[in-house]
Order: C-alpha cells, then sequence, then structure tokens
C-alpha cells in the first residue's frame, strides 16, 4: 500500500486578489512546475480532488472547506501533460511520458492509502495524451500507439487489468466524449469531429464526420444533458479559439447554432464540461469560467476566476469547483451564488449491464443488470442477431433500484453472434455473446 507521502506546496496567499466574478478561493496549490488536468472523486461521503502535475498525481480531501488538504501524492514519470479517469474506486492516470502506459490505483483506502495496482500496457501501446471513461468502458486517445486514434478497454471484469476491445484509426483523437454507445471524437490535425458507433465496442464505425466551423482545432467537448447539442473547444493559438455549439439531434444532419468567446480575448478554450445547466470551462488567459446554458444556444457567463492557462474545471455535487492551471498551480472554488445540479452522477454509473456467462455459450446464458435510477423506469432487455433485427425480448418492464438476472435460452436459434441490448430511462448499452452449438 502507499502510504501518505508530503510534499511540500506553496499556498499562494494573495490570490484572492486575483479577477473574479461570483467566485471566491478556498485553496491554492501551486508546485512550481507544469501542472495539467484534474478530476473528482467521491467516496464514504467526502470529496477529493486529484490533479497532475510535472512529477504526478495529488490527490486532496476538499470535504471540509475550512480544512483542505492533500493525502495522497503518485509518483509518475515525469511529464506536463498528464490526464485522469475514475471507474468505481479505480483511478487511471495517463501522460505523454514514452513508456509512462496507464497507472491504475485502488482509491478504496481513501482518505489514509491508496494502492497503485498496475501500470498497463498492451502490444504497442507505451503513452496517451488522454482518457475518456463512459461506464466500465475506458477510451485511450492520442499517444503513440499506431494513428493516435481511440483504442477502447474493458475494466469491467477486472478493474485492474482491462481487457483491449476494439481500436478507431482513422484519424488522430486528441479526445473524446462517449454517450450511449456514440463517440464524439476531436480531431484537430483535420479540424473535423467523428462520430462512431461503438455499440460493439470491438469494431467500431463512423457514423459521420464534420469541419469545426473556421478555424476548426478541436480539442474537446460535451453533450448538454438532453443530448441536443455539442460544445466544442477550439484550441487555436493564432486565431481565438471559440466554443462552438452544434445542434446533434438528426447525427445525419449536425446544424451550427452559435459560437461563445470571451469578450475582447485573443486567447483560445481548452476544455469544457457540463454539468446540468451549466459548462464549466477552463480558458487559456482567461482561467475558470461558468456559463448558464438553459438556453444552450445563447450561453450566459454567471461565473469566472481569472488565472493564466487554465487546463481542467471539475463541479462537485455541493457545489466546489476545482480548475488546474499549467502555471498558476490548483485551485479550489466555489460560486458567491451557489450552484446546484441534481442527479450529478452520471447515468452510466447509476446502471450497469454485465457480460453475459457463460460465454460462449449453449443454449442458455445468463444476463446480469443493475437499476439504480429513481422513480422505478421502463425497461427493455433486447436479443438481436448480426444483422440488427430483434430475435427476443427478455424484459419490458418498470423496474425499481436492484440488481437483476434474465436467462436467455438460444434452442431455437443457429450458432452465430448476437447482441444484448439494456435500456432504461436514457440509459443504453450494448453487449456481445456467442452461441456455439
Amino acid at each position: 500500500m502507499l502510504k501518505i507521502i508530503a510534499v511540500l506546496l506553496l499556498w499562494e496567499c494573495n490570490v484572492t486578489a486575483q479577477q473574479s466574478h461570483n467566485i471566491r478561493v478556498l485553496a491554492h496549490f501551486n508546485h512550481n512546475t507544469y501542472h495539467s488536468s484534474c478530476w473528482g472523486y467521491e467516496a464514504g461521503g467526502r470529496e477529493y480532488a486529484i490533479y497532475g502535475w510535472y512529477e504526478g498525481t495529488s490527490i486532496v480531501d476538499i470535504t471540509d472547506e475550512n480544512n483542505i488538504e492533500e493525502v495522497v501524492f503518485l509518483p509518475g514519470r515525469l511529464s506536463g501533460w498528464r490526464e485522469m479517469k475514475i471507474y468505481k474506486n479505480y483511478l487511471y492516470i495517463v501522460s505523454e511520458a514514452d513508456s509512462s502506459g496507464m497507472q491504475v490505483v485502488d482509491l478504496s483506502g481513501l482518505p489514509n492509502t491508496v494502492d497503485p495496482v498496475n501500470t498497463y500496457f498492451f502490444n504497442g501501446f507505451r503513452r496517451a495524451h488522454t482518457i475518456s471513461q463512459n461506464g466500465r468502458y475506458l477510451y485511450i486517445n492520442g499517444g503513440n500507439y499506431r494513428e493516435g486514434g481511440i483504442v477502447v478497454l474493458d475494466a469491467g471484469a477486472d478493474p485492474e487489468r482491462p481487457l483491449k476491445l476494439g481500436e478507431w484509426q482513422e484519424d488522430y483523437v486528441h479526445d473524446c466524449r462517449v454517450v450511449n454507445d456514440t463517440i464524439w471524437a476531436c480531431n484537430p490535425l483535420t479540424g473535423k469531429i467523428s462520430v462512431i458507433d461503438a455499440v460493439d465496442k470491438s469494431s467500431l464505425r463512423t457514423i459521420t464526420s464534420w469541419v469545426n466551423g473556421l478555424y476548426p482545432v478541436p480539442h474537446n467537448c460535451a453533450l448538454t444533458e438532453d443530448h441536443k447539442y455539442l460544445f466544442v473547444c477550439d484550441e487555436n493559438f493564432n486565431v481565438p479559439g471559440k466554443l462552438k455549439i452544434w445542434n446533434i439531434t438528426d447525427k445525419n444532419d449536425i446544424i451550427f447554432a452559435s459560437e461563445w468567446k470571451v469578450n475582447g480575448t485573443s486567447e483560445s478554450v481548452h476544455n469544457v464540461e457540463i454539468f446540468g445547466n451549466y459548462a464549466f470551462l477552463s480558458y487559456y488567459g482567461e482561467g475558470a469560467i461558468v456559463l448558464d446554458i438553459r438556453d444552450p444556444v445563447h450561453p450566459v457567463e454567471i461565473a469566472s476566476f481569472k488565472t493564466t492557462a487554465c487546463w481542467q474545471v471539475y463541479f462537485f455535487p455541493s457545489g466546489k469547483i476545482i480548475a488546474s492551471d499549467i502555471y498558476d498551480g490548483f485551485y479550489v472554488l466555489n460560486t458567491l451564488d451557489p450552484i446546484r445540479v441534481n442527479n450529478i452522477n452520471t447515468v452510466s454509473e447509476r446502471f450497469s449491464l454485465s457480460q453475459n456467462y457463460p460465454n460462449p455459450f449453449n443454449p442458455v446464458t445468463k444476463i446480469k443488470f443493475a437499476i439504480n435510477g429513481n422513480p422505478a423506469a421502463q425497461t427493455i432487455l433486447s436479443v438481436y442477431d448480426i444483422l440488427g433485427r430483434e430475435v427476443s425480448v427478455l424484459v419490458n418492464k418498470q423496474l425499481p433500484p436492484g440488481t437483476y438476472e434474465a436467462d436467455w435460452n438460444a434452442s431455437a436459434y443457429p450458432s452465430g453472434v448476437y447482441y444484448y441490448r439494456l435500456e432504461s430511462g436514457s440509459y443504453a448499452d450494448t453487449r456481445k455473446m456467442v452461441l456455439i452449438k
């Protein structure tokens, strides 16, 4: 187990003098070196901020705003680029340092200890630029592997040693967002956004792509809660990079809706995260910015905190905001006018669809799934053949929160590949199974 390592941090007492609007600084850490991304984790009634910097990754307990402290430091290969995501109680960290792989860390021992259980590699993979997560699946973006596209990993069966599934290598991908088996990938080298069908994660398929408006260098994107609009950040250093807003109601007819930028700036917007009716921007030269997006086509700025080169902003259900800046370090913030977002946990974390067992099978297999929505949601579990034709409906009813199991008897069906799909409320997931007779 990794014991707590004390790291000398510089507390900047004068941060409250920085330019801000409707934001208060709760804490500030600066290692006087390069800092990178940040993310959040909640467990046991406590909130933890996780941020990367040149020498590794720090975990900070931010539960009590009057007693914010770093509790763990995880050394890593030296890198100014570090990104991280969470699945269950596991932290996954990637960087651009050569041969850094993907660090896998068990967080279940917090706040006292964590356990670095693995540094993950697969054949040809040494490093990555970013990592995305949706449910049990991890998506490795950029880096050295092949064209720097996307590689899908399944962490469901063994979170410490994920299983490599499929990949998409039609273009370099800097970052991607995954919602309901659809990948929205940012391709900065060609200026495009690619939409990828990930129903079968061993065989990703391009649905469509388009150029991200004028002067496109798409870096990161996020979907509104109703999945009708896509917010895309252009990291363009020659022409001010804007936030482009696209109507994505019809994937075959993507429509430009509007754009947004800080008035008078020549800086670029770097990343966007959407929680409920709010978009949280990290903006080079402008810092952390909060937009009210109840009207997604006409965002309204409601809060801001100016920093030098903001990398990432993340929001916690308590209303705390964390922001990392390449040069200025790491901040814990909150808005003077409280922001509240209901049901902030992603849908994919509140539902799950397990791999059938046995697989391959003959002729009966079991399928487990979990429903944690409230109130009870209409839930459908169906089986499809390889051509996408529905061959059986195993569940079609309203189900309260709980864990369920359904059997499929395929004695009347020929050998081959089949898919089973769970839909409950706004959640949907699909898995593959093999019938061998």
